[in-house]
């Protein structure tokens, strides 16, 4: 084997050894964004539920205008709101949205 070859095979070791050192470093980057992730998840994950419950304001609203609507007359309108209901009587109609009364028939009653 002469100079040269030697040479070649030096320069060869020398690239793969380089290779290594940078496949070496692109692992621990890769771990090390691996933790920061976990840290910071960790770090919402402990604030999330730190202030959940400090302030318990997370509410789940029910829609009561989806079953019978909602304890309103047949005559009324249901408003879904959060928390809550409102009965409004559909047009042609007066009353407080639970009991609606037609209002020709209280023309129609207050004529005879």
């Amino acid at each position: 084997m002469n100079a040269l070859q030697k040479l070649i095979i030096v320069i060869f070791m020398l690239h793969v050894q380089i290779q290594l050192e940078v496949l070496n470093v692109n692992v621990i980057l890769v771990i090390l964004e691996m933790v920061f992730l976990v840290k910071a998840h960790f770090s919402f994950s402990i604030f999330f539920l730190t202030n959940f419950k400090k302030n318990k304001k997370i509410k789940i609203d029910v829609n009561e205008c989806s079953t019978q609507n909602g304890g309103c007359s047949n005559n009324a309108m249901c408003t879904n709101t959060i928390g809550g209901f409102n009965c409004t009587c559909k047009t042609g109609y007066s009353g407080d949205g639970v009991n609606c009364t037609s209002m020709f028939s209280e023309k129609k009653n207050s004529i005879n």
